[in-house]
């Protein structure tokens, strides 16, 4: 039978071999954005597409060759391998096979197109380039299936030029697609549903459908058909330039669209010109005029784009990263926020700008700040945190500050630790420590111990997309609100000391970038503890136990006011560090209801390694991100949060007398009890007036600013039957306010519950301002500025008026409160994501796997 190429081109209406090739381009970047939980069954219905278009344009001939089945055979084997790891890296390795495969044909007797000498060279080098632009760390196991995946391809492309010398396309096109679909309907049956992830994969795809959020079934119905239809059109598509050009020009539309994703999607010097260097020797291989140039003008656009990117972008990358500093604040009357505004934002802004911006830069700023080398699979930590677009590079000096005292202690000893926290149960009482089990082993985490279980679901998300790069280790995760682990000074101080000198004689020039093995008896889940340091201390004594940790001098022992750094009218505070430092507070026993008696007291006074969501100053627990962020139990619906100019005027708040367990009386001295007492009291306030020329600090009757302030309990609790009932009169609570009620308010306040407020994150992200009074510190403090992200308040409360008097009635005050909520917006869009919870993890498991690294002084990452 002749060549009739014209049998497929016809009922598509005789497209242009240009159409052609940029709409197979185009269809080859879309194909990669397919569920790649269903590829099988979504290959089936593409097929079975191109088989009812066969039927529908001619009817069924007998053959009597087996090409047909020999093509589906090689395209099925093809797809399995791809589901199941050949990645983009088979579509590199497709020019250098088929150029073995057309040769061992020709010695055959074979013929084929674009066969000429010299192909082996170019096919050499046009897989060798390709595999560099797309090379994605392939592991063996990956690298073997992409290997045999392109070997069934480039057999597939073969068998196709075959094919088509025989003509008669829409026969051919459809006896293949009737056994492709078959073939891919039981694969599709036996691998892509739970039984077959599970128990035959071991969980290849199970994770993705587990862990992520899929969407429902109406969405992925909708991505499969609509990725299927796309694949159909590509694969008639690709029919005809085969026609039109031979296998050869399909390899290369193919393998260029995987360039072009692959240059778009990790821009990069490398890439580029291993792609140019692709580029030539396709260029010098393939065959026609026509297809020659075609060829180039596609690459050049694929090449040209990030090409003209870097050439005039790179001194602007810093401008197109953030949005420009704001003008500078103009203010004639000399009212201090405006200033602690301005200087605040130039702090700020000068910490943001001088992120690093490569693996160089971020390793050599890293041994700036630590004197020492980062901790192995660094470079993974850096490119899962540009993977995702992390801006914060640097900032991490909270990891490295709240591990350095376990430099002291030698690595079996920490685990040993960790092991008996987390094994501890009393046979008689059954009592535990509390905590949830994490344990990672060979690159997996189980979850386990107590807590509720939306906690260990969550801490086991935020893990799972990074484990591989984390060394074996035994998590111990509080489930209490308050922290865990005090030290008393001394054992703190001697302590601190040894760490000190064992981090000095750390070398920073060499490094071993692998983590040890853990010895054999560890490798096992620690068993049960009959002891435990954890002591269940009465909580009316844990203002003297909380503040052991402070030194001899401090002022937490005085009885004497500590001038806390502020400006100077009004005790506006400048330094939030400083404030939340319990050493340097001496009333707080007085006026925090978690120095008074917390809800809850089970604290070792040795140095363990138990991971927190917040602490005080005082204590010693890791702080990590909190599940109760990644589980979203505060959520933020921006169709629910009006703009700024139709919000109400008034500094919101409604919540419960968290905070403290109430006995005695002693609610007076809590911390929520005093914000809302210090609104409605009947004491006068201090605010600012003009005095001449000046600001002058005046007395104002409470009641005249009591229009400014929404702020209410909802719910009386944690409290003895008598402080109930006092409270309730007192208080007078409101009713329940939902939380999605709140954006209707331009200012929101947040304050301490029994440890840190879980609504933080979500008010940061809304398009009001949020006033913040907390002692406990969490894993973003070092992220987030006073008065520029959040308006602060220290815990006397003694500028709560005039700071809100400031924001209402004064000419700036409301731009400068608009401009304050706009950045906290912006900011917490890109800092406070819930990957960015696992870019702080990821890099908090890496140090610490570190520090219980039985070679800790010898191992680290260097470039």
């Amino acid at each position: 039978m002749t060549s009739n190429p014209t049998d497929i081109t016809k009922p598509l209406g005789g497209p242009s071999t240009p159409h052609v090739v940029i709409s197979l381009f185009v269809l080859g970047i879309l194909n990669t954005f397919r569920y790649a939980l269903y590829d099988l069954l979504t290959q089936a219905i593409s097929w079975a597409t191109i088989y009812g278009l066969c039927c529908y344009l001619a009817a069924a001939r007998p053959r009597s060759n087996r090409k047909p089945q020999i093509l589906a055979a090689l395209l099925l084997a093809a797809s399995i391998c791809h589901r199941f790891g050949a990645g983009t890296m088979s579509q590199a390795l497709v020019p250098l096979v088929f150029s073995a495969l057309a040769a061992a044909r020709l010695r055959l007797g074979g013929s084929g197109k674009n066969n000429k000498p010299g192909g082996w060279r170019s096919a050499v080098i046009v897989s060798l380039a390709a595999i560099l632009a797309l090379w994605d760390s392939t592991d063996t196991c990956n690298f073997a299936l992409a290997l045999l995946s392109a070997t069934f391809t480039a057999a597939a492309y073969l068998q196709i030029e075959d094919m088509e010398d025989e003509g008669d396309w829409l026969q051919l096109g459809r006896e293949t697609s009737m056994y492709l679909t078959a073939g891919l309907l039981v694969s599709s049956v036996a691998f892509e549903n739970l039984f077959g992830e599970v128990m035959v994969w071991h969980g290849h795809g199970w994770n993705q459908i587990v862990m992520k959020n899929s969407g429902g079934m109406m969405v992925v119905g909708t991505w499969v058909v609509a990725t299927a239809i796309l694949d159909a059109a590509r694969w008639c598509l690709l029919a005809v330039l085969v026609a039109r050009g031979g296998a050869i020009a399909g390899v290369f539309v193919d393998l260029s669209s995987k360039l072009a994703l692959g240059i778009w999607l990790a821009f990069g010097v490398g890439s580029i010109m291993a792609s140019a260097v692709a580029v030539v020797g396709m260029w010098t291989w393939i065959a026609g005029v026509q297809m020659g140039i075609l060829h180039i003008g596609v690459m050049m656009f694929v090449l040209g784009i990030p090409a003209a990117y870097m050439v005039t972008a790179k001194k602007e990358i810093a401008a197109r990263r953030f949005e420009k500093k704001p003008p500078p604040i103009i203010s004639l009357d000399g009212h201090p926020i405006p200033k602690l505004i301005e200087d605040a934002e130039d702090r700020y802004y000068a910490m943001r700008d001088s992120q690093s911006r490569s693996l160089q830069e971020a390793v050599n700023e890293y041994k700036r700040r630590y004197k020492m080398n980062p901790p192995p699979n660094f470079d993974k930590w850096y490119e899962f945190a540009k993977l995702h677009n992390a801006v914060m590079i640097d900032e991490y000096d909270t990891i490295y500050h709240q591990l350095k005292p376990f430099w002291s202690l030698e690595p079996k000893q920490i685990r040993d630790r960790a092991r008996e926290a987390m094994g501890f149960k009393d046979k008689l009482s059954l009592k535990t420590n509390n905590m949830v089990h994490a344990y990672i082993r060979r690159g997996e985490i189980q979850t386990g111990g107590q807590g509720d279980e939306w906690q260990k679901k969550a801490t086991k998300e935020m893990i799972q997309d990074f484990v591989q790069w984390l060394p074996d280790m035994d998590l111990p995760f509080n489930v209490h609100d308050e922290p865990r682990v005090i030290v008393p000074y001394d054992d703190l101080k001697k302590g601190m000391e040894t760490a000190e000198k064992k981090l000095s004689k750390l070398n920073l020039h060499t490094g071993i970038d692998a983590f040890t093995t853990l010895p054999a008896p560890q490798r096992a889940i620690p068993p049960q503890f009959g002891q435990t340091a954890f002591n269940n201390t009465n909580p009316q004594d844990v203002s003297k136990h909380a503040m052991t940790s402070c030194p001899p001098d401090a002022a937490v022992w005085s009885h004497d006011h500590y001038p806390l750094p502020t400006s100077e009218l009004l005790p506006f505070m400048t330094n939030a560090t400083f404030h939340s430092d319990i050493c340097s507070i001496p009333q707080v026993q007085t006026i925090h209801g978690f120095f008074d008696r917390p809800n809850s007291f089970s604290v070792a006074k040795e140095l363990f390694p138990i991971f927190s969501q917040s602490k005080v100053s005082t204590y010693a627990d890791i702080i990590y991100p909190s599940p109760w962020y990644w589980a979203h139990k505060v959520p933020y619906d921006i169709g629910l949060d009006p703009n700024w100019e139709q919000k109400i005027e008034r500094l919101y708040w409604r919540g419960s007398t968290t905070g403290g367990f109430s006995d005695f009386g002693h609610w007076k001295h809590h911390h929520r009890q005093r914000v809302v007492e210090a609104i409605d009291g009947t004491d006068p306030a201090h605010v600012l007036a003009m005095n001449g020329s000046d600001w002058a600090v005046t007395e104002v009757p409470r009641e005249s600013l009591r229009e400014m302030f929404d702020v209410r309990f909802s719910h009386i609790g944690q409290c003895s039957e008598v402080d109930c009932k006092a409270q309730r009169e007192f208080f007078k609570p409101a009713p329940m306010a939902k939380q999605q009620d709140a954006w209707k308010w331009k200012y929101l306040l947040d304050v301490d519950g029994n440890a840190f407020s879980g609504r933080y994150r979500a008010f940061l992200k809304s398009k009001s301002v949020v006033f913040k009074m907390a002692v406990f510190r969490e894993w973003h403090d070092e992220w987030l500025y006073p008065w520029v992200h959040y308006i602060p308040l220290g815990l006397g409360l003694e500028e709560m008026a005039e700071t809100m008097r400031f924001f209402k009635h004064e000419k700036l005050g409301d731009s400068l409160a608009k401009r304050i909520s706009e950045e906290s917006t912006r900011w917490a869009e890109k800092t406070l994501r819930d990957v960015d919870l696992q870019i702080w993890l990821f890099r908090l498991l890496l140090e610490y796997g570190r520090v219980i690294d039985d070679r800790r002084a010898e191992i680290g990452f260097t470039v």
